[in-house]
């Protein structure tokens, strides 16, 4: 992965201290990807210093798509292609960007500490529901139809209380709900 993510340029910004680092990811896979970059010098007395970065690798669109009748494996990137879980949707979404949601319910996981989390890595993320899952525009969601989108604590037994995530959304304290 280091040597095969890495198309791009490291070019000194203004400010001795900041280094711009740009990727061309057209044509790998959509997702999270992690690496060390290594910086060192021409002089053999100075320590290289290994710097841990996080890249994820978004739709040309910025959108991703989830439906819950999708198979398991989507991408996100297409309605033919998503995500079947919302959590597959926020692990790699990213503000300024979106996540349309096909009708269904939804629920964080099996187990009943999960919940949706929004952390201040969203922030600027626009979450919408209530597509039908065949939209190309925003114009064309029919919120009159009946493509309602759930987030459901109910994970266990349908109805039975007592087997419910303990939150269904959870906001990490840095996450910013501004209107």
């Amino acid at each position: 992965l280091r040597s095969s993510l890495y198309h791009g340029a490291l070019a000194p910004e203004a400010d001795a201290d900041t280094l711009a680092l740009s990727f061309k990811t057209a044509g790998y896979p959509i997702g999270v990807y992690t690496a060390d970059l290594v910086f060192s010098t021409n002089d053999p007395m100075a320590a290289e210093v290994t710097v841990p970065v996080e890249m994820t690798v978004a739709p040309a669109s910025g959108r991703y798509f989830v439906d819950a009748s999708a198979p398991a494996d989507g991408d996100g990137a297409s309605w033919e292609t998503a995500f079947s879980d919302l959590q597959s949707a926020l692990a790699v979404a990213t503000g300024p960007g979106e996540i349309w949601i096909a009708g269904g319910t939804y629920t964080p996981g099996t187990d009943r500490s999960a919940s949706f989390t929004l952390t201040g890595a969203h922030d600027g993320l626009r979450i919408r529901g209530g597509f039908a899952g065949t939209e190309d525009d925003l114009s064309e969601r029919d919120l009159s139809a009946e493509h309602h989108t759930v987030l459901s604590g109910d994970i266990g037994t349908p109805g039975d209380a007592s087997d419910n995530a303990y939150h269904v959304l959870t906001l990490d304290g840095s996450a910013d709900l501004g209107g």
